[in-house]
């Protein structure tokens, strides 16, 4: 199944060209050099749109795993760690669709790209 990028509406053809992009609850598939091209254009205060699936937000993920797990699991803070564990969710949760239902469709390489 290919999906189309969000900015030049051509398709991703594998993951080494695919950047996921979050904002609030919606997921955006780009091409690499789409999404930073998007990026300049919307340098605003409101824009919160942030890619999914790089480093930097995996790791994040693995950490509020660890968050969640910690609050959900013991009785740490009262109800507001349960807040906190719950809410420590929304990264983690977001990280899966985005690999769902964008990643795992795609090849991770493809040669003889034009």
């Amino acid at each position: 199944m290919s999906h189309a990028c969000q900015y030049c509406k051509k398709e991703i053809r594998d993951r080494d060209e695919l950047v996921t992009a979050s904002k609030w609850l919606s997921i955006r598939p780009y091409h690499y050099r789409c999404y930073e091209l998007a990026v300049q254009e919307i340098e605003t205060i409101g824009n919160n749109e942030k890619p999914l699936n790089n480093l930097p937000n995996t790791i994040i993920s693995v950490v509020m795993m660890i968050v969640a797990v910690y609050f959900l699991s013991t009785g740490a803070l009262g109800s507001v760690g349960d807040l906190l564990g719950v809410l420590s969710l929304y990264p983690i949760t977001m990280r899966l669709i985005s690999y769902f239902r964008y990643e795992r469709s795609l090849p991770a390489f493809m040669e003889n790209k034009r």
